[in-house]
């Protein structure tokens, strides 16, 4: 993984309006290019008062080299910025933890695995978020349930167990010999560091979460449903992920992921048709 360091400076009395052109701008375009891990960023302090830095990651130096063109080892100053930048620089650095098989992007609610991105609905990727920041802890279904359900929902145990065994299923652990979420009876769920492995020189698996807002959301706050579907939901989920199928597959989605975000949609929005149900999940993944 490479590590993107930009700093810039502003003229005086144009941070606020440059801050604006990062979020509204700068970032969406940045987590529209191929290989974009995950961004941070830090706004101007008495040390530096009109400096800004951003700090993006990257797949490899292919990616930066895409995003950034032939000059990539210049800043790469778009022409809304070029009339509130005084100076920027950028420089490039290799993350040692960039075989990290688990990557999460919090913010942008991603995670890729040994490099594949894989596209979850928001219950299924708040549990896996909780267990990634347990950092190997077991995880009782209790916590879990009062992490990632809102409190009104009065998620119980099968609940939780039904959507960790709908996360295995998407992310394919149900497939592992050695799987990375399992259960330890009387203690809780648990990302198994320990039983994971990249390659055949068996090397440990490693975990790692990549924040990319400088406040990031709280699990239950992460788009996870309002309530839990009741058998006419499922129905409608069910309608509308057939409805829906032929356009989210050509995008990539498997038939498991539609169901859930289906389900999740219905759970949510209670009805819409295909257009606004698609159009959801793009708000949710911006």
């Amino acid at each position: 993984m490479i590590i993107r360091v930009f700093r810039g400076t502003v003229r005086p009395g144009t941070e606020d309006l440059y801050e604006k052109h990062l979020r509204r701008d700068a970032f969406p375009h940045f987590r529209r290019q191929p290989g974009f891990l995950g961004l941070h960023y830090g706004r101007p302090t008495e040390q530096a008062p009109h400096e800004f830095l951003v700090v993006t990651a990257w797949q490899d130096l292919g990616a930066v080299k895409r995003f950034a063109g032939e000059n990539w080892t210049s800043a790469k100053v778009r022409p809304q910025e070029a009339e509130i930048l005084v100076s920027s620089s950028v420089h490039h650095y290799e993350d040692p933890n960039g075989n990290a098989a688990i990557r999460l992007d919090t913010a942008a609610r991603r995670v890729w695995i040994h490099g594949r991105r894989f596209e979850l609905p928001p219950k299924e990727f708040s549990v896996l978020a909780a267990l990634l920041a347990a950092e190997g802890r077991p995880v009782s279904s209790a916590e879990l349930a009062a992490r990632v359900w809102p409190p009104e929902s009065y998620a119980t145990a099968e609940d939780v167990r039904r959507t960790v065994y709908r996360l295995r299923r998407l992310i394919g652990d149900h497939e592992r010999p050695a799987p990375f979420i399992r259960n330890r009876r009387g203690y809780g769920y648990v990302l198994d560091a320990a039983s994971g492995w990249v390659g055949r020189d068996r090397r440990p698996l490693r975990t790692e979460a990549i924040v990319t807002d400088p406040t990031p959301e709280r699990p239950q706050d992460a788009g996870v449903a309002k309530k839990t579907p009741n058998a006419m939901d499922i129905e409608g989920a069910e309608t509308l992920a057939n409805e829906a199928r032929s356009r989210l597959s050509g995008r990539g989605f498997t038939d498991d992921q539609i169901s859930q975000w289906a389900e999740t949609y219905v759970a949510e929005e209670s009805t819409g048709d295909v257009d606004r149900f698609i159009a959801w999940i793009d708000r949710r993944q911006s």
